[in-house]
């Protein structure tokens, strides 16, 4: 898709293709990198960005050096667009591809090149580039150290700390001092690049070695960079790092704490007469025999004391609101009517959820209760610990 939309843009005459043997020689050629940027968009899903801010080198100026600055004229097409909206007609219309409409002079189009590779990198353009950076950063912070070693002056302090500091064929600060000149190991493990602690390149570097190592520990992702590079501080530049790593962090973090228990709500611990806040649960299925040796289900109707933590069973042959209305009956007929009854929400039964929830929420089942003068409590959606004090009890009685 991205060289479809470079052929496109060659096509409508946005850019156009030079040959190699047309480059000039007597005046500058900027070649300016451009890359994909991808954005939820149904009309360009896919958009090419220019760097023209970009270098090839440190006193190379970039395009945008170059470029003649003048001041903004957003003020003047504000302007302009007012006194449309004055008159009694106007017109709007949209531009595409607006700023790839204005078209450059032919003798300043060279000043505007793009190189496109048709092919994937060789591993020889890719090992340039890593010298290239490589240079550039110990250029730019390793400067007085390179002019001390080029002019054997004054020796810098890190220059008296690693004695065999030298510059390689391609100008790269390497280090010494390892003591394995004579192992059968490559040259880079003897005697590795120098680069700062605090830089982009070693801090990309460390995430590189770091999934290659398939996210090792400390020690592994060390032992991985000082094959090629000499880095000090690195066990801190390395632990910053890693701490920072999501993968690892999802692997090896600490769980996410408990919250802390909540106080009792009031109804557990003020003063009141038994079974008047009351909770209610049935209990599974209990598989009975008759004088006849026949099997059927029946189930337990728990009634628990909010306060005193007592205990009324009831046992019902279904989970019918006739059932439970008479179980509610005997209920109340030997413990008196309670003021408060609390329940589980249908969401927090398993088995016989849909049951529970078509008995407690039937209107024949809550004009009875509003009879007796009694307030019904349903626990919240997803929250079982709020039932817990009869959820307790329930497991008691199944021992």
């Amino acid at each position: 898709m991205y060289g479809d939309i470079i052929k496109e843009q060659e096509r409508r005459h946005f850019i156009e293709k030079v040959e190699e043997t047309k480059l000039p020689t007597n005046r500058p050629v900027h070649y300016i990198p451009h890359h994909p940027v991808s954005k939820e968009s149904s009309t360009t899903p896919i958009r090419i960005v220019y760097d023209c801010s970009c270098k090839d080198g440190r006193d190379n100026p970039s395009l945008n050096e170059c470029l003649e600055s003048h001041p903004p004229v957003m003020n003047d097409i504000t302007g302009i667009l007012m006194r449309f909206r004055a008159k009694k007609y106007a017109t709007t219309s949209d531009l595409e591809k607006a700023f790839l409409q204005i078209q450059l002079d032919e003798k300043d189009r060279d000043a505007t090149e793009t190189e496109r590779k048709k092919d994937l990198l060789r591993s020889d353009e890719i090992e340039n580039a890593k010298f290239l950076w490589i240079r550039y950063t110990q250029g730019k912070i390793f400067s007085d150290e390179i002019n001390c070693i080029d002019n054997s002056t004054k020796r810098k302090t890190l220059v008296r700390q690693l004695k065999k500091l030298f510059l390689d064929e391609k100008q790269l600060l390497r280090c010494g001092g390892r003591r394995i000149d004579n192992a059968t190991v490559g040259e880079t493990v003897k005697f590795p690049y120098l680069l700062p602690a605090k830089d982009r390149l070693t801090h990309l570097i460390v995430l590189e070695a770091h999934e290659n190592t398939l996210h090792s520990g400390i020690n592994i992702t060390l032992a991985y960079i000082q094959q090629t590079f000499w880095i000090p501080k690195l066990r801190q530049c390395v632990k910053s790092i890693l701490m920072k790593c999501v993968t690892c962090r999802k692997v090896i973090g600490k769980s996410y704490p408990a919250p802390e228990i909540p106080p009792l709500p009031k109804e557990r611990v003020q003063d009141a007469t038994p079974f008047s806040i009351t909770g209610v649960d049935f209990t599974g299925a209990l598989t009975t025999r008759n004088r006849h040796n026949e099997e059927s289900k029946v189930y337990i109707c728990l009634f628990t004391c909010a306060v005193t933590r007592a205990v009324h069973l009831e046992l019902v042959y279904d989970l019918s609101e006739e059932s439970f209305l008479l179980c509610f009956r005997r209920f109340v007929s030997r413990r008196s009517v309670p003021k408060i009854m609390m329940s589980d929400n249908a969401l927090t039964f398993k088995a016989a959820s849909n049951e529970i929830s078509r008995l407690c929420n039937s209107r024949k089942v809550k004009e009875n209760i509003q009879n007796y003068g009694i307030e019904w409590k349903f626990i919240p959606n997803r929250a079982p610990w709020f039932g817990g004090m009869w959820e307790r009890m329930i497991g008691l009685r199944k021992y």
